[in-house]
């Protein structure tokens, strides 16, 4: 299985999170990172408090970007602040595309 390394990882997490008594994080991460993050989060959802992805699997591994993508939420169940926020650095008129090109 090409991507156990990644299962691997998330199974890491813990114990790493645990070695520095931490009982719930802030995770980012980009690229793997953002991948291992966001499995985490839908893996142990009371270790994570919040999470910030800017990007996931930058590396082009097909199989481990749809798995990752399954987990972001559609446009229309984003918190309606976010989507201002996107609104006010990129234009209203911008803003579906830009998340579909996330």
């Amino acid at each position: 299985m090409p991507e156990a390394w990644l299962d691997e990882s998330v199974d890491e997490l813990p114990s790493f999170l645990d070695a520095l008594s931490i009982e719930d994080a802030y995770l980012c991460g980009v690229c793997v990172g953002g991948a291992i993050a966001l499995l985490f989060s839908a893996q142990e959802p009371s270790r994570v408090r919040r999470i910030a992805v800017p990007g996931t699997c930058c590396y082009g591994d097909e199989k481990i970007t749809r798995r990752v993508q399954r987990l972001y939420p559609t446009p229309e169940t984003l918190p309606s602040d976010w989507l201002r926020e996107l609104e006010r650095h990129y234009g209203k008129k911008y803003v579906k595309d830009f998340y579909r090109i996330f």
